[in-house]
């Protein structure tokens, strides 16, 4: 909760600064990103994102993900593979400032050593998307998952907060980057620095 609280008293700092078209939600986008927490190696994922306006006010998202984390052991590098699916609506709250609500669905297999694991999460996001320029645009979220792994019946939960900025190249790029930081209870938070392309089509 007081992520949210951040986000929210934080989302009042973006408001643009120069008019232009409305927020495309119509892109293809290509990102690596690196995750990483106190005692583990680092994994690096490498994810490809598709979003399409249906109306003026939802979108739909797909995603595929995959990428390594070395163990440095004789079991051998750890390998994911997933998928998600998910919905979005947005509202403008000021010109060119939309605030979005998502719902996601992930389904991510690791393997390693001949075996597999799968978990699947349940993500609801809000947050704030903002054009300060036509060059320069910014976005704030906040996201609660819900997760299972494997057979188990139970669940852990993770709240995570994460700030992008995008800078349009051309007309229809735009160069992104992106800082994330999610919490499961008591465990070390697992932070993401992210850096992509995206195309508006």
């Amino acid at each position: 909760m007081r992520k949210l609280a951040t986000v929210i008293a934080l989302a009042t700092l973006l408001t643009p600064a120069i008019a232009s078209a409305e927020l495309s939600y119509d892109a293809a986008q290509l990102s690596f990103e690196r995750l990483s927490q106190s005692g583990k190696r680092d994994l690096n994922m490498t994810n490809f994102n598709l979003t399409k306006g249906i109306s003026s006010n939802v979108f739909l998202e797909g995603e595929y993900q995959t990428g390594k984390q070395a163990t440095g052991t004789s079991f051998g590098d750890v390998s994911a593979k997933g998928w998600i699916l998910g919905a979005g609506y947005h509202t403008p709250i000021t010109t060119n400032t939309d605030f979005i609500v998502t719902g996601r669905y992930r389904k991510i297999t690791s393997s390693a050593a001949g075996t597999s694991l799968t978990g699947d999460s349940r993500i609801l996001g809000i947050g704030i998307r903002s054009e300060f320029t036509p060059q320069f645009e910014g976005g704030l979220s906040a996201s609660y998952a819900s997760s299972t792994v494997g057979s188990s019946s139970s669940t852990t939960s993770m709240t995570g907060v994460k700030f992008q900025l995008g800078f349009k190249v051309m007309p229809q790029f735009q160069l992104m980057a992106g800082l994330a930081s999610n919490q499961s209870g008591s465990a070390p938070a697992v932070n993401t620095v992210d850096i992509g392309i995206r195309f508006f089509y």
